[in-house]
């Protein structure tokens, strides 16, 4: 997120969330002359047990999920102008890493050997979505991909640290990964070494990618107005520069989730 304020996140995001989300979420209801998305999720927060017996993100002073989810539901609620409720049905810890694709499983030493070099094709590879959804990853807990099914829950949010492998946002087509759901659903990643802004930067981006498919890039230029600044990159200056201008008025419209009406 960089500098962007959360009160700029919010006050862009507003009916983008709400489309984004009841693409996958239950449907719509009245409730006294209102509409309400309702989102049940389903948490899968991968938080190995380290050499000295705590798990990674106490071992590192990273944050606890179970503090930022409130926050994200409460600020999600408010961008949306109360329309969007979401609720964690059920939450599993796995005290593990998750399998990543060609099966690689991460072990501590491996794990931490990232943060010496990252340049291994292991740090870098994204998780196996297939095998993560469909796994019970604890004992008498049913899988992801069953939870969706049976309906409990609309999406899923995973949690992991840095090299965990998750992608921001992924929509599943029905009958994918979860071979047995019937309908889209989305993937959250999120990553309990960064806070809830950062969550809400995940979210903008989903709303982003659904909208832009949905309405083509043209019209979604237009709306946008700073798109081409996405290949920026993301140096911080303390004011702007020749490589970093300030935001022209006249072209910003909505900004984007990099770059919002009030930055450069």
């Amino acid at each position: 997120m960089g500098g962007i304020r959360r009160s700029a996140v919010a006050s862009r995001l507003g009916l983008a969330i709400l489309l984004s989300l009841s693409l996958t979420a239950s449907p719509a209801q009245a409730s006294s002359g209102s509409e309400h998305v309702r989102v049940g999720v389903e948490v899968l927060d991968f938080d190995p047990l380290m050499d000295g017996g705590q798990p990674l993100s106490v071992a590192r002073g990273w944050n606890d999920p179970a503090g930022l989810e409130p926050q994200y539901i409460s600020d999600v609620a408010t961008a949306s102008g109360g329309i969007v409720k979401q609720q964690v049905v059920h939450v599993t810890v796995v005290r593990d890493y998750p399998v990543k694709s060609g099966g690689f499983h991460f072990t501590n030493e491996t794990y931490q050997s990232c943060f010496v070099d990252d340049r291994p094709g292991y740090c870098k590879a994204l998780i196996d979505y297939g095998a993560v959804l469909n796994a019970a990853l604890n004992p008498g807990v049913m899988s992801a991909c069953d939870a969706l099914r049976s309906g409990r829950v609309d999406e899923i949010w995973l949690w992991g640290g840095p090299w965990f492998g998750y992608l921001e946002w992924q929509l599943v087509t029905p009958q994918s990964l979860c071979p047995a759901v019937r309908k889209p659903f989305a993937v959250m990643g999120f990553s309990y070494e960064r806070g809830e802004p950062e969550m809400l930067h995940d979210l903008g981006h989903r709303a982003e990618g659904l909208i832009r498919a949905g309405i083509g890039l043209s019209l979604w230029d237009r709306f946008d107005g700073q798109w081409e600044r996405y290949a920026q990159d993301f140096a911080c200056p303390a004011q702007p520069d020749a490589g970093h201008p300030e935001v022209t008025g006249a072209l910003v419209h909505a900004g984007n989730v990099h770059v919002p009406p009030n930055a450069y």
